[in-house]
């Protein structure tokens, strides 16, 4: 099972956590584009599709954490 460390962004002044955020947006971006260019192509690499779908995973996962404050209760 893929251990992902909870990074903790409390520290950040006040425009370094959107700064984050928009890194993150970015990097779940790229590799939306690349997968759709994946699609695109007359042979798809399905190995390399699978890795940009893990890369997207694992960024989206980073994303939640980042914009959830760190000890904040989900309510569930």
């Amino acid at each position: 099972m893929l251990h992902t460390p909870s990074p903790d962004f409390s520290g950040l002044d006040g425009g370094e956590d959107q700064q984050a955020m928009d890194i993150v947006r970015n990097v779940v971006s790229w590799h939306n584009t690349q997968l759709t260019a994946e699609h695109r192509s007359p042979v798809p690499d399905d190995e390399r599709v699978e890795q940009l779908k893990a890369g997207r995973l694992l960024s989206a996962v980073v994303m939640a954490v980042v914009e959830k404050p760190a000890g904040a209760e989900d309510g569930s």
